[in-house]
């Protein structure tokens, strides 16, 4: 689902899932769970005029993420650390532009598009691939809780909801709120995770065409007491050394993220199939209270 440069991230077939045997699904799922446990439209709308972008504005409360927010709305820089219990004020804005949808059936929190003439087609387009993100999710999760030896609807029950987050940009370290995040990415790069076994080791990552970039959330990380760890990552400016051209062009980066997140009322602490003595524990909070704790942070 990823290819790295140092051979520090794997690369995983899907389709031995998707497509196989229930053994194959079986030692696939296994080998997706190893591989956690250690690693952890969009140019047409950027091109809109900023007042096209601007006809669905991000509202002002932090949560949830809906809409358009121009370059320097968001700071992350606010949330770097958040999951090991860092807490620090934001220190610098995001150099970053973003579009943020959720699931038509939210209707607490209905999506906020663009003016329909502005990009036609969009609306439409956007919904299709949020559902098949959803659909793909559900399957992930499932591989997931075959890999671990629970049962396998554990975490597919916890986001009947779709409460998840479909992210276009245009960009510090964190990590991510929900359960599983696919991060789809062009191949002009910059995207670094923390080496799970050396704290502060980045390692950079990059996505051949097909494969998608799996991350593993924060709630994933809580309701196994930390057997699987929510990665830190960054995105950095791509040196001209692995993109071409004259030393001081830096080219656009655009990708496209689905935070899969489970329904708000959820509770987030570690789940009784993981309970040990070893296990780390968290605050007993729901997924939307935790999500409004880093969300309050980065705007």
């Amino acid at each position: 689902m990823a290819c790295v440069q140092d051979d520090h991230i794997d690369t995983l077939d899907f389709s031995r899932y998707a497509q196989g045997t229930p053994d194959e699904k079986a030692a696939f799922s296994a080998e997706l769970v190893a591989s956690l446990r250690v690693t952890g439209f969009t140019r047409c709308f950027f091109r809109l005029s900023d007042v096209q972008k601007l006809s669905a504005p991000h509202p002002q409360a932090p949560y949830p993420h809906r809409g358009y927010s121009y370059v320097g709305q968001e700071s992350i820089s606010g949330i770097s650390g958040f999951e090991k219990g860092v807490y620090r004020m934001p220190a610098v804005k995001d150099v970053k532009e973003t579009y943020d949808m959720g699931s038509t059936e939210d209707h607490e929190f209905p999506n906020i598009w663009p003016c329909p003439q502005y990009l036609p087609g969009f609306r439409p387009m956007m919904e299709r691939a949020f559902a098949r993100h959803h659909a793909c999710l559900k399957i992930v999760l499932e591989c997931v809780a075959m890999g671990l030896g629970v049962p396998n609807d554990l975490f597919v029950k916890k986001h009947h909801g779709q409460e998840h987050e479909f992210r276009l940009l245009h960009y510090p370290e964190h990590s991510d709120f929900g359960t599983l995040t696919f991060l789809l990415q062009d191949d002009v790069g910059g995207l670094y995770v923390e080496d799970q076994r050396e704290e502060r080791v980045f390692h950079p990552v990059v996505s051949k065409p097909h494969e998608v970039i799996l991350n593993v959330g924060d709630c994933l990380q809580h309701w196994t007491g930390g057997l699987l760890k929510s990665a830190n990552h960054k995105v950095t400016a791509p040196t001209h050394s692995n993109i071409g051209g004259p030393p001081d062009a830096v080219p656009e980066r655009f990708s496209i993220a689905f935070f899969g997140k489970p329904d708000r009322k959820e509770p987030v602490c570690v789940l009784p199939e993981f309970e040990t003595k070893n296990s780390l524990q968290y605050d007993d909070v729901t997924a939307g209270e935790y999500n409004m704790q880093k969300l309050v942070r980065t705007y």
